[in-house]
């Protein structure tokens, strides 16, 4: 119900029928109550919602970047921070093949960033100094440090395959 009305307040008037529709993917996205957990399909389902405020012209498609790593960013520290504040379960784990049970698309976007990078080369993503320098500037090293935060471990084990 409150999604519905952060999602009517922000859609134009001659779509707010559309708004119980849009606010499915917005609630969707939050993980799921019941199980207390959070995985790649809310992650979509928010990523699914922002599309829908693209196609009903909320959203500008060419803010694309703005709407990943501004927008898609701040909802991942939020999701972060409840992921951590509840204990939240990962939603349908991969187990050891799965290079985080909590987030695939950071991984897609926050490498684009590293396209052609005059110095930060695959061979740093392990490197912690690298990854605690850079985490705030690149959404790849920042979903790094959390795998690492997380799982309490180095990135190691699970880097060599990137």
């Amino acid at each position: 119900q409150e999604a519905e009305k952060l999602v009517s307040a922000v859609i134009p008037k001659h779509l707010a029928d559309g708004a119980p529709e849009v606010a499915v993917y917005l609630k969707e996205s939050v993980g799921n109550s019941t199980r207390i957990d959070y995985g790649t399909g809310h992650e979509a389902a928010f990523a699914a919602f922002l599309c829908c405020l693209c196609k009903i012209g909320v959203l500008r498609v060419d803010d694309q970047m703005a709407i990943v790593f501004k927008v898609f960013n701040r909802y991942l520290e939020v999701m972060r921070k409840l992921q951590k504040t509840y204990r939240m379960e990962p939603a349908g784990s991969q187990g050891v093949w799965g290079l985080d049970d909590f987030q695939f698309l950071p991984f897609i976007w926050g490498s684009s960033q590293l396209i052609d990078h005059p110095s930060l080369e695959p061979r740093h993503f392990v490197d912690e100094k690298v990854v605690n320098e850079n985490h705030k500037d690149f959404m790849f090293l920042e979903c790094i440090l959390f795998i690492t935060e997380v799982r309490n471990v180095r990135f190691v084990p699970q880097g060599r395959s990137l």
